[in-house]
């Protein structure tokens, strides 16, 4: 596995969000999002119930609506990539999401995808060695892109 150098800020570090989309705020513009992504019906990418938003804020908002950008981002200067599988309430198929994490496996290279984050739940039907949803994420993570759930 290749250890990739980023700064302190999150430059040179691209962040997949699996969520509701990622629509641009106050603090993080349309054009910290350069890709969007939408595997729902919807086929369309923004985000209309604001959760995938928020993440994407934590992630790598910029903090331009406080003082001193005090309440900045954990990596404003991560890129985003946004992979919507939930829809405008926040609810979503599993298969959704599958096709999400294929995505973002079958594209990690191309987009230099080094972290994926998942903040989003699911119940449990079946063992953790037979679940679809767990092997895709340990897919991912074997290919060293950093999943957080």
């Amino acid at each position: 596995m290749e250890i990739k150098y980023t700064l302190p800020d999150g430059t040179g570090t691209t962040v997949a969000v699996l969520d509701s989309g990622v629509s641009g705020h106050g603090d993080l513009a349309a054009t910290d999002i350069p890709l969007a992504i939408d595997m729902t019906a919807a086929s369309d990418p923004l985000d209309h119930y604001g959760h995938g938003s928020h993440i994407a804020g934590i992630i790598a908002g910029q903090g331009t609506n406080t003082a001193d950008a005090r309440h900045r981002g954990i990596a404003p200067g991560a890129s985003l990539i946004s992979v919507k599988v939930l829809d405008g309430k926040g609810q979503g198929l599993t298969s959704d999401v599958l096709a999400g994490l294929d995505w973002v496996y079958t594209n990690r290279t191309t987009y230099g995808i080094d972290i994926l984050n998942l903040s989003l739940g699911h119940l449990i039907f079946e063992p953790a060695a037979d679940d679809p949803l767990v092997q895709a994420v340990e897919q991912l993570w074997n290919s060293g892109v950093v999943v957080i759930c």
